[in-house]
């Protein structure tokens, strides 16, 4: 279920230093996700889909 995916901002494609920014809200189209005030945007540099069942990554993008 879509319940388990979430979309987080990730140091790294382990996700052991992460940002879990919720549930995610669709699969096209334009969504935008609120970032929490003070975030350190240069430390993450992954935007990923996270399924948190079965910790596991589901996909991901690089930001620049």
């Amino acid at each position: 279920p879509w319940c388990h995916l979430r979309i987080y901002l990730s140091a790294d494609l382990d996700a052991k230093d992460f940002v879990d920014l919720g549930v995610i809200r669709a699969t096209e189209g334009n969504v935008n996700y609120e970032i929490p005030a003070g975030t350190d945007l240069s430390k993450y540099k992954i935007a990923m889909i996270w399924c948190r069942a079965f910790g596991i990554l589901f996909s991901y993008a690089e930001l620049e």
